[in-house]
């Protein structure tokens, strides 16, 4: 007959082996996400067909195209035209983009940042850095009203970045406007005039980062994003265009760096998992 001690063991015994099975499922299902994470995106990569036409889709930015991408920067130039955006799966979209990359990057801002700034830049000059708002061309008379932004960023008003003294120095500095027809390159000096001038980025109670934090940050592109839309952008109505800038914000990190954004926790490597479990 089973003593008093015998009966408690069984227990022991039984709660020890619920805790070990606990425990592999807990490790089945860390290891379960990463496999299926990489069958779905080794398989989207594999199946990417060539790009044979003028635009990507986003079905072939990934993976090797990504990387050919990166290495073919330096062939790439600034796109700009009169009036319109450019679709952001567009060639002159996706290498106006990565023209801001190489800029930014080399100054030391980080991808996440870099890519907050063009996913804001999506939806102010749609990447075409001769872009006017409402399409309406103006000339000197009309650059301080409020009414004319100009640029990627959309100046507003245009006078700020156009007349600026510095930035006309800028290297590429070259704006078009109405009977003065401008280059491409003053995408660059547009760019340089927004790493240059902080002033213009005003700290939101909500996203209290620095103008210098920001540049360093690598929280997610989408609350970077937001970031820079309320503390940089500050449009009348944040709200009605907040969720496109967070998809271009995203969408645009991917191109940059040839992976999705990924933030801590969301994946954990099936080993690391397995080790911090155990």
């Amino acid at each position: 007959m089973m003593g008093k001690w015998g009966k408690e063991k069984e227990v022991i015994s039984l709660i020890i082996m619920t805790g070990v099975i606990k425990r592999d499922l807990k490790r089945l299902t860390a290891c379960a996400s990463v496999v299926i994470f990489l069958l779905i995106y080794g398989l989207t990569t594999l199946l990417n067909a060539p790009i044979t036409t003028g635009h990507y889709t986003r079905s072939t930015i990934t993976g090797a195209t990504l990387k050919s991408e990166r290495k073919g920067a330096l062939l790439m130039s600034w796109h700009a035209k009169p009036t319109g955006g450019y679709d952001i799966y567009s060639t002159e979209g996706i290498e106006n983009g990565m023209m801001i990359y190489y800029q930014m990057r080399a100054a030391g801002w980080t991808t996440e940042a870099i890519s907050a700034v063009v996913g804001n830049i999506c939806a102010e000059g749609g990447l075409n850095p001769w872009r006017w708002q409402s399409d309406i061309i103006v000339g000197p008379e009309d650059f301080w009203e409020r009414t004319h932004g100009y640029g990627l960023a959309g100046f507003t008003p245009a006078g700020k970045y156009i007349e600026d003294t510095d930035a006309q120095e800028y290297p590429g500095y070259a704006p078009n406007y109405l009977n003065h027809p401008g280059q491409p390159s003053d995408g660059a000096a547009q760019i340089q005039f927004i790493m240059e001038n902080p002033q213009y980025y005003q700290t939101h109670a909500s996203y209290p980062l620095t103008f210098q934090e920001f540049s360093q940050s690598t929280e997610s592109p989408s609350y970077l994003s937001d970031t820079w839309l309320y503390n940089f952008e500050q449009p009348a109505h944040p709200e009605d265009t907040q969720q496109y800038r967070r998809d271009c914000s995203e969408y645009f990190y991917e191109i940059f760096s040839g992976t999705p954004y990924i933030a801590d926790g969301d994946i954990i490597p099936c080993l690391v998992a397995m080790k911090i479990i155990k």
